[in-house]
């Protein structure tokens, strides 16, 4: 059973950017976020046909895997483990070398 949040949990509430977290329960987490032009959002990563104006997006965990309450630990200052890493400096390993597991 999934139960929606109604009105998002709030996760980040800032001017120019804002974090909820939508649903939350251990098969899916889903949170919606809205970053004004300049935010840093994450580590970083590549987008490379992403507009430079505000952007709003949904990120889907499924299975949870510990997600929501990294995202609660993040809001709340706690330390929270999960299953997360840095890139290698080299870049790492080619998409075409992803392994999905079940």
């Amino acid at each position: 059973m999934i139960v929606p949040i109604i009105g998002g949990e709030a996760i980040l509430r800032r001017e120019r950017r804002e974090i909820s977290i939508l649903v939350a329960s251990e098969e899916v987490t889903i949170t919606e976020a809205q970053y004004a032009p300049g935010e840093q959002v994450a580590a970083p990563h590549v987008h490379h046909e992403h507009t430079d104006g505000p952007a709003r997006w949904l990120t889907i965990h499924a299975r949870d895997g510990g997600f929501a309450a990294f995202m609660r630990g993040i809001r709340d200052g706690v330390e929270v483990e999960w299953d997360i890493s840095a890139v290698a400096a080299d870049g790492g390993l080619p998409a075409s070398e992803a392994i999905v597991r079940s």
